[in-house]
């Protein structure tokens, strides 16, 4: 190599050892100290009630949310479901996909780090008119290039891809936290639609009962046919209650074998009931740091900032110089008849290094710049939204909580006031001391009590899971993550 080449080619490599990335280095946004949670001014306990369901809950800043945190409501049947679901869901196999690719574009992005290898060949045959045989013409070489990235462009490509790495990755811990909360929340609602069909189930008998009764009184003169009437009004009306909430287990049944990964004739859960399912009684509560770093949807936000920031850097990029090192080794070879052995001719090497920079593009480098620079700004806004729901998706979660269990506590002395009212006014009417139309008053408050307890009993559940679901579900205590 002559010293000129040798001396530029050095000079070329301490440029690009020495260069500085282009564009903004990704700094994390500081948290808004501003954001106060209205958790903050809840008390730690909540209301309890003498009923299953109705238990305390104690919530805790220093408690984790464990990797399996569906198990809290100690169900093998959910736990089954789940677990099914986590292998065979298809949004779940799709999210999984998506992270492959998104990593296979990363490392071939990351070549661009490594020089390029090319070899080429080709074969010609030549006949002269004045030759009787013709000449085979064999040309082959290596190429060898590398592009110096002394602006740090070819870094800021490959931190862009890192950062969908990483938001392909959060989108997949976020289908999985989706995944398993929508099962639960299906769950507990199939529970819940079997307690008020069981309860519907139970008061047509008692109804039924009632209307017997009342068919005895009326052979003996002792009711008129209106009461009779009225109460068989009342027996149709609530057995026509009655197909809408088997209509509603039935569609629940066949979205826990959509979601679980299997068809509708293979639906699970068909026997749950909410007696089978357990109140977690302590309940977790992230600090403000803590809920940055859990939650999938405020990491994938903040992926997408970190890309958004890679490619102000990327466009920048595109505005500088390129240099370019390339060389090269051709042979070439003649032979007078197909076979014969070759000889090389005039071997050739090359050693050549390039530069180009844009001049003039009628302002479309520039304007992709700016393009890239607002979109930065449309990132880092789209975190700071993320990041204040987040806060407010836990406060109104445990807001909630303590709603529920206000709302179990009064829903259970009413569906016992209402049924001790019921057994009064029913006596009462054998005896002939209460009007009929008094009875069935009291005998629809009863009904109404008892589904609104079952009702509210499985809005605390599911406001429980939601709780884990908002906090963001454990992954990081999962071995796998």
């Amino acid at each position: 190599m002559v010293p000129q080449t040798r001396r530029a080619l050095s000079l070329l490599i301490l440029v690009a050892l020495s260069g500085c990335a282009v564009g903004p280095d990704y700094v994390r946004p500081k948290l808004h100290t501003t954001i106060v949670a209205e958790s903050d001014t809840l008390p730690n306990t909540t209301e309890t009630a003498d009923t299953k369901g109705g238990e305390v809950q104690h919530i805790a800043s220093d408690e984790d949310v464990t990797a399996k945190w569906w198990e809290i409501l100690h169900s093998d049947a959910i736990n089954n479901l789940i677990g099914r679901a986590i292998e065979e869901n298809a949004d779940i196999c799709a999210a999984r996909a998506a992270l492959r690719q998104a990593e296979q574009n990363l490392y071939a992005r990351e070549s661009g780090f490594f020089p390029f290898f090319d070899v080429k060949g080709s074969i010609e045959r030549q006949k002269s008119i004045a030759s009787t045989k013709p000449v085979e013409i064999q040309n082959a070489g290596v190429a060898a290039s590398y592009t110096l990235d002394v602006f740090g462009s070819t870094r800021r490509q490959i931190e862009a891809s890192r950062a969908q790495v990483e938001s392909q990755r959060f989108q997949l811990e976020s289908t999985y936290l989706n995944l398993v909360t929508n099962i639960l929340t299906t769950a507990i609602q199939l529970a819940s639609i079997h307690d008020q069909i069981a309860a519907t189930q139970q008061i047509i008998r008692d109804e039924q009962q009632e209307l017997s009764i009342l068919n005895e009184q009326l052979q003996m003169g002792a009711i008129a046919k209106g009461d009779l009437l009225t109460q068989q009004a009342q027996l149709l009306a609530t057995k026509a209650s009655l197909p809408a909430l088997e209509k509603q287990e039935a569609q629940l049944r066949h979205s826990l074998s959509y979601l679980s990964g299997q068809f509708p004739e293979d639906a699970g859960g068909s026997k749950l009931t909410l007696s089978d399912l357990q109140l977690p009684t302590e309940l977790p509560k992230a600090l403000p740091a803590r809920l940055i770093e859990q939650r999938p949807d405020v990491r994938i936000a903040e992926a997408q900032l970190k890309e958004a920031s890679a490619d102000v850097g990327v466009a920048t990029g595109n505005m500088l110089p390129q240099l370019t090192i390339s060389a090269g080794y051709n042979g070439a070879s003649s032979s007078s008849s197909f076979g014969q052995s070759l000889i090389s001719q005039n071997p050739l090497w090359s050693l050549a290094s390039n530069v180009s920079a844009p001049i003039f593009h009628g302002g479309e480098l520039w304007h992709y710049r700016k393009a890239a620079i607002a979109n930065l700004d449309e990132a880092r806004e789209h975190y700071r939204s993320v990041v204040e729901q987040a806060f407010s998706h836990v406060s109104d979660t445990l807001s909630a909580l303590e709603a529920d269990a206000q709302v179990i506590k009064w829903q259970d002395e009413a569906e016992r006031t209402a049924h001790e009212s019921l057994e009064i006014s029913r006596e009462r009417v054998r005896m002939g001391a209460v009007s009929y139309l008094s009875f069935l008053d009291a005998e629809r408050t009863y009904q109404q009590a008892r589904i609104s307890l079952i009702s509210a009993k499985a809005t605390r559940f599911s406001d429980t899971v939601t709780l884990f679901q908002m906090l963001g579900g454990g992954w990081w205590n999962r071995k796998d993550s």
